[in-house]
């Protein structure tokens, strides 16, 4: 039996190539610009200030007029 054919030295010598093909995937996933799906996951804060905090306000806004409306449902007087 050769030492390649070896159960550990297979491991071993796979291990030093499949840890190569890992890191050049790391580089090339760091490398590439995000996916749609991270730009909506992970939203950017290098943006304008201003459109974040109109987000912001368009949604404090949104979510106190549902307040309203969900109190005003359960108040029997309606």
């Amino acid at each position: 039996m050769s030492a390649k054919s070896g159960p550990s030295a297979a491991t071993t010598s796979n291990y030093s190539s499949s840890n190569q093909s890992q890191s050049v995937a790391l580089e090339n996933y760091l490398a590439s610009p995000p996916t749609v799906t991270e730009e909506l996951t992970f939203p950017s804060t290098t943006g304008d200030s201003s459109t974040v905090e109109s987000k912001t306000g368009d949604m404090k806004e949104s979510l106190d007029k549902w307040q309203t409306t969900w109190d005003s449902m359960k108040d029997p007087k309606n």
